[in-house]
C-alpha cells in the first residue's frame, strides 16, 4: 500500500493555502497544477506544493489534515518554513515516495 500524506499547497508565498490528503501525489499536484477538477481548490488555491507528511494509514493522514486545518494561519507558515525556509516548490523532494 503506498502511503498517504497530509499536504499544504499554496498559491503564492504568503497567499491561499490548501490542505489536503492523497495517496497519489504527484497526480494530486499534476491535477491542481493544470486546473484538471473543478472546483475552489484547483481555481483559487494553491499549485506549489509547500509542505507534505507521510502517514501509514489513511486515518491518520486524515486526523492529521484536519487537525492542521483547526490551526491559526502563522502555525501552518511555521511549519512549511520548517520544512523549507524559502516557501518555494518542494515537490522535488517526491522522489523516491
Amino acid at each position: 500500500m503506498k502511503p498517504q500524506k497530509s499536504i499544504i499547497l499554496a498559491s503564492k508565498r504568503t497567499g491561499t493555502l490548501h490542505t489536503g490528503v492523497t495517496r497519489d501525489l504527484a497526480g494530486q499536484l499534476s491535477e491542481h497544477q493544470n486546473e484538471l477538477t473543478p472546483g475552489f481548490a484547483s481555481k483559487s488555491c494553491g499549485k506549489t506544493l509547500v509542505w507534505f507528511e507521510k502517514h501509514d494509514f489513511f486515518v491518520s493522514a486524515i486526523t492529521g489534515e484536519k487537525t492542521i486545518k483547526k490551526w491559526p494561519r502563522q502555525w501552518k507558515f511555521n511549519r512549511i518554513e520548517a520544512m523549507d525556509a524559502e516557501l518555494g516548490d518542494i515537490s522535488q523532494l517526491l522522489h523516491g515516495l
